[in-house]
């Protein structure tokens, strides 16, 4: 009767040893940094501002586009070439009075394409809103499309 119950405690102990050492830790995941948009919606949070709350207004993808400067263009990832996966990155982005990318995430695209646009569009830098003679910053959405040529 012993026998019985020590060889299924010691498999029991065995058991959870292995489950529990294949179980990846959650804090580490958690510590990867995302570059997707969060579910709520929200963008992370915005730099301080040392004047005060930063003003913002909602541009579209395109008034947006008219105002970018410069910056790098995405790089295609080999392995989305070698699939042949092309697509639009669509990213949210809040742009500083200043025209630089303060804020920025993923709302959809092949997954494949996403790292390469989100670090591109990092680079990018604006020229200045400016709403009645005053910069103000930009809450748009970015559009970066791949096309296998």
């Amino acid at each position: 009767m012993i026998r019985p119950l020590l060889t299924f405690a010691l498999f029991s102990l065995s058991a959870s040893f292995v489950a529990s050492a294949q179980t990846p830790d959650p804090s580490a995941a958690s510590q990867a940094p995302t570059i997707a948009c969060p579910a709520d919606g929200n963008l992370p949070p915005q730099l301080p501002s040392p004047n005060g709350p930063r003003k913002l207004i909602p541009v579209s993808a395109g008034v947006a586009a008219q105002f970018k400067k410069k910056g790098e263009a995405p790089a295609y990832p080999p392995n989305a070439r070698q699939a042949y996966v092309e697509g639009t990155v669509v990213l949210h982005a809040i742009i500083s009075p200043s025209g630089d990318v303060e804020s920025l995430c993923v709302i959809q695209g092949p997954e494949m394409l996403q790292q390469a646009a989100y670090d591109a569009v990092k680079t990018w830098k604006y020229k200045p809103y400016k709403l009645n003679g005053e910069k103000i910053g930009m809450d748009t959405q970015i559009n970066v499309a791949f096309k296998l040529r």
